[in-house]
């Protein structure tokens, strides 16, 4: 249990805001980090929603923050698991160097339910089940649409990737590719002109990156992002025609 009440984690980490003190700071992220891995329910939500600001402010405990953030995303209770994600589209939002690899952690949370094994070792996490419910799932297909708006680009290059993996063999398809293709497809509506309200294109996030596609291409105009993910369709069909032709 964390060595302070609800209270004086408060007050310790207000008088860190806007502290030069090193020592200030650390006190931060040692309160930050009891409540993380108190085991309880109520002070991991708490700590959930103060590490992403304090990512910032604890400049010399960024990794460990980062990595806290990431516990708390394979926790074994769904709500706090909830509560990691939405830490980590928050981080991304603050700390633009991290989006690639939190891209990378949810590209790898869209396996529902599956238990992933040692390739989480590539990303600082453990094999874990994960998606447990319906609700985590839209989630974390709701982040992942948000961080393609956030950063497209980037998104789509691990999208990519997600999908396909380059060897000495040449292209072959990733595990991931069935779950990122139905990512890719859901969600999202079909309109025959460009829509005035971007919210439409958000009304159906928890399906799917539909939507977050079409804003970026239509209303973001990046044509550049939507080279980036044609580039990554390509090499899916191509694989996927060279596996045919294998077999």
């Amino acid at each position: 249990m964390p060595a302070v009440s609800y209270s004086e984690f408060e007050h310790i980490l207000s008088k860190a805001r806007g502290a030069s003190s090193t020592s200030l700071q650390a006190a931060a992220f040692k309160s930050l980090q009891d409540f993380a891995h108190s085991g309880n329910r109520p002070q991991q939500a708490k700590a959930s929603k103060h590490l992403p600001e304090f990512y910032q402010i604890c400049k010399e405990h960024q990794g460990d923050i980062h990595d806290l953030i990431l516990d708390l995303c394979e926790d074994n209770h769904a709500d706090v698991r909830m509560a990691g994600y939405r830490a980590l589209l928050d981080l991304s939002e603050r700390e633009p160097s991290l989006r690639r690899k939190n891209i990378d952690v949810f590209c790898q949370l869209l396996q529902n339910g599956t238990c992933i094994g040692s390739h989480w070792q590539n990303i600082y996490l453990t094999p874990i089940c994960i998606a447990d419910d319906e609700s985590e799932l839209r989630l974390i297909r709701a982040s992942l649409s948000q961080l393609i708006r956030m950063d497209p680009a980037t998104a789509y290059s691990i999208i990519n990737e997600s999908m396909v993996s380059k060897s000495e063999n040449g292209e072959t398809r990733c595990y991931l590719m069935a779950a990122m293709i139905s990512f890719l497809s859901g969600g999202g509506i079909s309109f025959p002109t460009i829509p005035t309200d971007v919210e439409l294109f958000r009304q159906q996030d928890m399906l799917g990156g539909k939507g977050a596609i079409l804003e970026v291409s239509w209303v973001q105009k990046n044509t550049s992002a939507d080279e980036v993910l044609l580039s990554g369709i390509a090499q899916v069909c191509g694989s996927f025609i060279d596996s045919m032709l294998k077999h």
